[in-house]
């Protein structure tokens, strides 16, 4: 974004001109970004008088791939049409060639517009890099001040605004913008968005246009099928060019499928900046518009359109194109760090949008295409007063933005099955995901996956073991494999066939601690209410330590909670197999101490104020936390004495304890509470659009300095030692589901959905 000039004008229509946008119209017409008295942004582009009868063409008809018209003032001067603002990137601004797969997909979309604006009577004009958008939602032809009339443009006017490499040898001899002319353009733009060369070469007009008319063009290195339709599109005779409906159906121009790469990461990346300019400016108050001398130019009354569905107006929440299952680096790019700008204890106003224009030009969105960043963001709220007592940072106002950019992407893995779980599996420069029932191993460095073990059983089926070695549990058996290259060390199945004399069999895998496994058996009649054990199981010499029956109560939620000391701590809630309702008035939540050591069951716990869904967790003291009843408080388990109580907000996800602090994330807040005494160190509220959100596990990085909040669509990044909002994320592409999976790796976390991994550097 830019700002405004002194010779702008301030308004056009019923929108109040916040900024310009940051390049011209095709026709060198400006564009501005203006808000409407509902609070409504739109892009209000300049017209050119040659444009008014497409502009009027078009008034009421819906254009797939064209942006949405929501405003028009053809009898004003100047002339201006206001279309919905969807974040995007020019073609112009990405270097380099697209992936084939998403050069496929742009060109069936903007082939599909095409025909959607030559059914209208309209020719584009401007089928060139800088008259094509990237949306997450596929391609939009921006360009409605180059559009003409089929019929003729006035006398006197530019027949047409595209670069001269991307005109139909036809126009270059003089004659008129046509549809075959748009799609002779659209040939040359597959050509180049595919190859990075141009078919005909650059020069001088007469020099293209003898080119086209008389030399193939230069498409080697395209696939056949696509070179054979661009070829077509590239005729020299009009007349055997096919026309854009024709293209729009031809299965060679679909979308990318499975296992294809569409938009690459740094196309993505640039996409989430621009969404956070346009998000920074809604949120921005306006600041009161200069005096200037208004010039005697008429003023008539503009047109407002209902709008279409052509396209969105909403921030970009899926990439158009199928993910792939290679993993994307984009390590040779440049990668911007965290911008951790804190707020003083006496907070400043909200920033006006001349100074939010400032920080964009300094640096705080620029450049982006240069990173391989998948993120967009949000603004910050506050409608709820500080609860009584509260410490840490003041609350951000409300629509305020949030004070950091997330830092970029270091490389993104896709999953097209969507059945990716992440592990906190990390050792060795490896992570460990799994998808359905094959664990791979990915490479932290660039994402790729270097390994895969196959046949899992279970959810909770990969655990790291001492060293660089992880321990897996699969159909085959207990297994132990290398890290660096999956290599297995050894797969026992003889322990099963043994519990199986007994009639038992291993129900899931609870824990791994250096050489020992801890695993829940029960009989394979019945594990969910009956004859449970708990057994430690030495994977280094591969024989049973200790087996020891679990107390009545547990059922087949039982959980290794942790350990303090010497003692394991399990955790289960009893009234398996009940129907909800008597669950809910019966169901207990109890933990249980067995000495590490022996197997020995050492205590039996229960709390009136822990209630079946509590999140809990323990440290190696023998605190137990839990949140029950509106608080969050601290029990010894060997007394079962309260240590501590503190009050709460709304329901909780799982707590997180790191470096002598316990943070809770429930319904429209955070908090960080010393674990010793309970004392409230700071509390915060979620940023807009995460408040009630449902949250998942929290995770600090491995500096200790942020605390990373999951929700279904955003991850939200809080300093541990004050609370401030450092930056929030919303990963482009990834469909909202369960609350982000988050795994700490040295010097990044990992964000994970069923479809993708990505890697993000932390501070």
């Amino acid at each position: 974004m830019q700002p405004l000039r002194d010779e702008d004008p301030r308004a056009l229509g019923p929108y109040r001109l916040l900024a310009r946008w940051p390049r011209n119209g095709t026709a060198g017409t400006p564009r501005f970004v203006g808000r409407d008295r509902d609070g409504t942004t739109v892009l209000v582009v300049v017209l050119p008088e040659a444009a008014r009868a497409a502009a009027a063409a078009l008034r009421g008809t819906p254009v797939a791939g064209v942006p949405n018209r929501l405003g028009t003032g053809l009898d004003t001067e100047p002339a201006w049409i206001a279309v919905a603002l969807a974040p995007a990137v020019g073609l112009d601004e990405v270097d380099g060639p697209l992936p084939v797969a998403g050069v496929r997909a742009m060109g069936g979309a903007v082939a599909g517009a095409l025909a959607g604006l030559h059914a209208a009577g309209v020719v584009y004009g401007a089928v060139a890099p800088e008259g094509v958008w990237l949306t997450a939602r596929g391609p939009l032809l921006p360009a409605l001040d180059a559009c003409r009339v089929h019929q003729g443009p006035p006398p006197g006017t530019r027949l047409t605004t595209a670069p001269a490499p991307y005109l139909a040898p036809e126009v270059l001899g003089g004659g008129q913008p046509s549809p075959a002319a748009d799609v002779f353009a659209l040939g040359v733009l597959l050509a180049h968005t595919a190859l990075g060369r141009l078919p005909f070469g650059d020069g001088a007009p007469p020099e293209l246009a003898y080119r086209a008319a008389r030399t193939a063009p230069d498409l080697a290195g395209l696939p056949d099928d696509l070179a054979e339709v661009v070829s077509r599109a590239l005729s020299a005779v009009p007349a055997e060019r096919p026309t854009a409906p024709e293209l729009a159906r031809t299965p060679v121009l679909a979308g990318p499928a499975a296992g294809e790469e569409g938009l690459p990461g740094r196309v993505v990346a640039a996409l989430a900046a621009r969404a956070q300019e346009v998000f920074a400016l809604e949120g921005a108050p306006d600041e009161p518009a200069p005096t200037r001398v208004e010039t005697d130019a008429p003023t008539r009354a503009a047109t407002t359109e209902p709008p279409t569905r052509a396209a969105t107006t909403e921030p970009p929440t899926r990439v158009a194109a199928e993910p792939s299952t290679a993993a994307r680096p984009t390590s040779t790019l440049p990668l911007r760090p965290a911008a951790t700008t804190r707020r003083t204890p006496s907070e400043p106003p909200s920033p006006t949008r001349r100074e939010l224009l400032g920080r964009m030009l300094g640096g705080a969105a620029g450049a982006v295409l240069g990173g391989g960043a998948v993120f967009a963001w949000t603004a910050a709220r506050d409608d709820t007063p500080d609860p009584a007592g509260a410490s840490g940072p003041k609350r951000p106002a409300r629509g305020r933005a949030v004070t950091g950019l997330p830092p970029t992407a270091l490389w993104r893995y896709d999953d097209p099955t969507g059945r990716t779980r992440l592990f906190p599996v990390t050792a060795a420069g490896r992570a460990v995901v799994a998808q359905g029932e094959t664990a791979r191993g990915l490479d932290l460095t660039s994402g790729k996956a270097v390994w895969q073990v196959q046949k899992l059983k279970g959810s909770a089926s990969v655990w790291h073991a001492s060293g660089r070695r992880a321990l897996l549990y699969t159909f085959d058996g207990l297994t132990v494999c290398d890290l660096r290259d999956g290599r297995r060390e050894w797969v026992d199945s003889a322990y099963e066939r043994g519990l199986a004399d007994d009639g038992l069999e291993v129900t899931k895998v609870l824990g791994v601690r250096r050489d020992t496994a801890w695993v829940l058996l029960g009989k394979r009649a019945d594990f969910e209410r009956d004859e449970l054990h708990l057994a430690a199981f030495d994977f280094v010499r591969r024989e049973q330590r200790w087996r020891t029956p679990v107390p009545d109560g547990f059922g087949g939620t039982a959980a290794l909670l942790g350990g303090s000391g010497d003692t394991l701590v399990l955790e289960g809630k009893d009234g398996t197999g009940l129907s909800s309702d008597e669950e809910l008035e019966t169901a207990t939540k109890r933990f249980a101490g067995f000495d590490r050591a022996t197997g020995k069951h050492r205590w039996t716990r229960s709390f009136d104020d822990v209630e079946p869904d509590s999140p809990t967790l323990t440290d190696g003291s023998g605190k137990l936390f839990a949140i029950g009843l509106g608080s969050l408080h601290a029990r010894d388990l060997t007394t079962g004495r309260r240590l501590w109580e503190e009050s709460t907000l709304g329901d909780a996800a799982p707590l997180t304890l790191d470096r002598g602090t316990v943070y809770v994330q429930g319904g429209t807040e955070v908090s960080a509470h010393e674990a010793r005494t309970g004392r409230r160190r700071w509390q915060q509220y979620m940023p807009r659009g995460t408040a009630n959100a449902r949250g998942g596990g929290m995770v600090v990085s491995d500096s200790g300095r942020l605390l990373l909040v999951p929700t279904p669509e955003h991850v939200t990044a809080f300093d541990t030692g004050s609370g401030e909002l450092v930056w929030q994320l919303s990963p482009v592409g990834l469909e909202p589901h369960d609350p982000f999976q988050l795994v700490v790796v040295p010097g990044a976390v990992l964000v994970g959905q069923p479809s993708a991994v990505i890697a993000v550097p932390t501070i």
